[in-house]
């Protein structure tokens, strides 16, 4: 029970500092310095990097300690019930990346700050990372603190921003919520290919980066330039910040319909690496989607 406490509370966190990664887009446009922005936000990224590094070994164990004992094919209860558990760990990824957007108004005025630290330190991040040994840095921080607004939807109103990469970006983070859960998960399916299921996380997050840099960046970027560039109102900014948001919220619960397919995917992918003839038996792969599915 704490083991899928502590993973749950490891993929909020990462979904919520990946949500605030928005707000420096905001940020860079209200300060108009871009590249600033971004180096100051991957300093904040290790953060996440970091939880990931506790959060991936913990799941992994969780399928350890389900199929212990079991040779070649774990029951269907039994997988039923670790299923279970990872739709818990994709859960909290929904709530991580609405907190996340919750707190976005207020990430905005302390990345702000941040950004004018940053320039006052002379661009050193160790100087600006001391500060947070600080009281009075959390002092500044809860000043900084907005309450959400919700404003109406036509504030909201999709002005000149392309639905190929609003799309994209719902379908990415599908992908990469559910990529390594889905490919941790499968070894429960495969139990003698579990170390090739496991290797084929790559190709997931390969497909999530291809969306990634051909349909969401891209836009995003220009945008942002544009805006910096006074060539777009800086409410456009927001309104795609506000899109991106809302489209990370639904690409976590989109994750939990690709969750448990993928996963037999991956199984099936790892079952014709190992045995390339089992592509011709179609009926063999079918094994590794079992009726709960």
């Amino acid at each position: 029970m704490v083991r899928i406490l502590i993973v749950c509370v490891m993929t909020a966190l990462i979904h919520l500092i990946d949500s605030l990664y928005y707000s420096s887009r905001i940020s860079a446009v209200r300060v108009r310095k871009l590249g600033i922005a971004l180096t100051l936000f991957n300093v904040i990224i290790l953060f996440s990097r970091f939880a990931n590094t506790i959060q991936a070994p913990l799941t992994g164990s969780l399928v350890d300690g389900a199929v212990l004992g079991y040779a070649n094919t774990v029951p269907v209860d039994v997988l039923y019930a670790l299923a279970w558990k990872f739709r818990y760990i994709l859960l909290s990824a929904t709530f991580g990346s609405i907190i996340g957007a919750v707190l976005l108004p207020s990430f905005v005025n302390i990345f702000n700050r941040a950004l004018a630290a940053f320039e006052r330190e002379e661009a050193s991040v160790f100087k600006l990372l001391w500060r947070l040994t600080k009281p009075r840095t959390y002092m500044i921080m809860a000043e900084a603190f907005r309450p959400p607004r919700v404003g109406k939807p036509e504030h909201y109103k999709k002005r000149n921003l392309p639905v190929g990469f609003l799309v994209g970006n719902i379908v990415l983070q599908a992908i990469y919520t559910t990529g390594v859960l889905s490919t941790i998960f499968s070894g429960a399916l495969i139990l003698d290919q579990r170390v090739t299921a496991a290797n084929l996380s790559g190709v997931i997050n390969w497909i999530a980066t291809i969306l990634l840099v051909l349909l969401v960046d891209p836009s995003v970027a220009l945008i942002t330039d544009q805006a910096i560039a006074k060539e777009r109102d800086q409410h456009d900014v927001t309104t795609m910040v506000w899109y991106l948001m809302s489209g990370k919220i639904i690409g976590t619960l989109l994750a939990q319909l690709f969750f448990l397919p993928a996963a037999g995917l991956i199984a099936a992918v790892a079952q014709i690496i190992a045995k390339p003839a089992a592509i011709l038996d179609p009926a063999s792969l079918l094994q590794f989607f079992p009726k709960f599915f």
